[in-house]
């Protein structure tokens, strides 16, 4: 009984999986297509760059999108300020 379960519940899986199969680049690249910016989506080669370019048009009209972009990044910069100081008390200890 629980093999017949097991069974069913893997086909199941493998039937749905496998069903409806879309490509995550191909829905950002539809996505771009579909944009109303003025950004040369079509020169830009990977899906992190038309996703880069995309962010970049989009927040330079945006006041709150900028101030909060500038804190995003100054936290990433603490991040990495603090990690090298754990690592040279790492290091040194």
């Amino acid at each position: 009984m629980i093999k017949k379960l097991i069974n069913t519940a893997f086909i199941f899986l493998i039937v749905s999986c496998s069903d409806g199969k879309t490509d995550g680049t191909q829905m950002v690249e539809k996505a771009a297509e579909n944009t109303e910016s003025d950004f040369p989506i079509k020169r830009l080669r990977n899906t992190q760059d038309i996703l880069d370019g995309i962010y970049t048009d989009y927040i330079k009209n945006n006041k709150d999108m900028q101030s909060l972009d500038s804190k995003i990044a100054d936290i990433q910069n603490d991040k990495h300020q603090i990690m090298k100081i754990y690592n040279d008390v790492i290091v040194n200890s």
